[in-house]
């Protein structure tokens, strides 16, 4: 799901691919996008980011269509973005940086990246299947990746994470952590 500010909702399906809910009508946002096996949907339905299950990353802007080449794997499981243009697409095989449309490095090699997050101060925290809540910044060197960190407070598996307002909200398997914290535990 990805609400939009003026009350739509995009729904991201298995088959039907990217669906507009306007208040009592669901239809196909875009034939380009239609039939699609969605994954995650990042943006607004006039710029609009797409990960799915076997086909990679399409970025829908302004009626255009543009698939993305380059990704480490097919399988795009998590989208974020930044407001310098930068796109960030998590696959079962790392992170792909996109800009302009074009892969420009990769981050997180090997990782099973399923989730990610931007922090107002250059980290990009990607959620993992295995290794718990990888850190990588994004200041430095722009040929080279920075180096991931695993933060240790939120180990296993990582579903979604929220960073706002400086705090970070993270959902494993077994609960939800805010700030490195256990918050609600799963029952087991």
């Amino acid at each position: 799901l990805l609400a939009q500010d003026h009350g739509r909702i995009l729904f991201g399906t298995e088959r039907a691919g990217v669906l507009v809910f306007e208040g009592a009508t669901l239809a196909p946002l875009h034939a380009a996008l239609s039939g699609l096996n969605v994954t995650a949907l990042h943006g607004s339905e006039t710029d609009l980011w797409t990960g799915t299950l076997d086909r990679g990353l399409v970025h829908f802007r302004a009626g255009e269509v543009h698939w993305i080449d380059g990704l480490p794997d097919k399988r795009v499981l998590a989208v974020a973005s930044v407001s310098e243009g930068r796109t960030f697409a998590a696959t079962p095989l790392g992170i792909a940086e996109i800009v302009d449309n074009k892969v420009v490095r990769e981050h997180g090699n090997g990782l099973f990246v399923q989730a990610l997050a931007l922090t107002n101060d250059g980290l990009l925290l990607a959620g993992t299947l295995e290794d718990g809540l990888v850190e990588i910044p994004l200041t430095g060197n722009p040929g080279r990746p920075g180096r991931a960190r695993v933060a240790s407070s939120e180990p296993g598996e990582i579903r979604r994470i929220v960073h706002s307002e400086g705090r970070r909200f993270v959902l494993t398997a077994s609960g939800l952590t805010v700030d490195g914290k256990p918050f609600i535990r799963n029952p087991e």
